[in-house]
């Protein structure tokens, strides 16, 4: 058993330890912004963010392999949190972005390859029929499908989100991953807008100073999501003077990163076209690009899940 005196002092050194832990949780520099209520402060803070981890420069993109510098080139042309209307969904649900200008962009990317990823509306039927051919049951409700796809009757459109090519029921066997890009960097082309790269440093703070404070998903009626509350609710106010964050959809997360996040990107084997898979935060969908004259183009995109 401790004597008087050393219970004394293992006292004094474990309060002093537990004092130490209490002191180092408050070394968050968003906690101590928000503590002055500073938005001048919160600039600044940004302002640091983006200029200690900056775009890729030249010199460095020349030396990166053909996808990368690939996968640069297609982000740069898709990432546009002005104009996410482009994408397949209602511009009106997304103008709050419009309003800033310092976008938040996740450091890491996966690549895929497969045998083709784009197919044109004549092509997409043809795959379409085919897979009905293969895997409709029973035999009889064969017939009928093929024939709303070919005269576009009603539910032509479900049946080619089932059977056809961009479908989820049948998955490509060409489908492969190439790599995965960490520290990716791109520059934002499509708008004004000021890059901050959401490094594992920067999410830790950010979530650490949020919270989870929240009201739950589905409460006062199953269709409302869960939002943030209380000091959550406040600290997210006060961030969003300068950068938008969303909560999550379920309870007791964030959505850091600013729409369009961009987290695949499969290239066919001939390198000519490219299929993007993208979040919206509470949506998502695909979008398809083609290499011509020396840059990625823009074809189309659609929205394919939503909360």
């Amino acid at each position: 058993m401790l004597s008087s005196k050393k219970s004394t002092v293992f006292i004094v050194i474990l309060t002093f330890g537990l004092c130490s832990r209490i002191i180092g949780q408050s070394d968050n520099r968003l906690e101590k912004i928000y503590n002055q209520k500073s938005s001048e402060k919160l600039k600044t803070y940004l302002d640091s963010w983006a200029n200690e981890i900056k775009p890729i420069e030249d010199k460095e993109m020349r030396r990166q392999k053909e996808y990368v510098r690939a996968s640069y080139g297609i982000f740069e042309e898709l990432f546009d949190p002005h104009n996410i209307g482009k994408l397949g969904v209602q511009q009106i649900r997304y103008e709050i972005y419009r309003s800033y200008h310092y976008f938040i962009i996740p450091t890491k990317i996966y690549i895929y390859t497969s045998d083709k990823v784009y197919y044109d509306d004549e092509e997409t039927d043809a795959y379409t029929i085919d897979a009905i051919n293969k895997y409709a049951e029973p035999d009889s409700l064969k017939s009928g499908l093929i024939d709303r796809v070919r005269n576009r009757y009603n539910y032509h459109q479900q049946i080619i989100n089932t059977f056809g090519p961009y479908g989820h029921l049948y998955k490509d066997s060409s489908l492969a991953i190439i790599d995965s890009i960490v520290n990716f960097r791109p520059k934002i082309t499509q708008a004004i807008g000021i890059p901050l790269y959401l490094t594992k440093k920067y999410e830790l703070e950010v979530l650490d100073f949020l919270g989870k404070t929240n009201k739950q998903f589905a409460a006062g009626g199953f269709e409302n999501i869960a939002k943030a509350s209380g000091e959550s609710a406040e600290r997210q106010t006060f961030l969003e003077k300068f950068v938008k964050v969303a909560h999550g959809h379920w309870g007791g997360y964030w959505e850091l990163k600013t729409p369009p996040s961009i987290y695949t990107i499969t290239f066919d084997k001939n390198f000519k076209y490219a299929k993007v898979d993208f979040n919206l935060v509470y949506e998502g969908g695909t979008a398809f690009l083609k290499f011509e004259k020396g840059i990625w183009q823009f074809i189309s995109a659609k929205r394919t899940w939503q909360e």
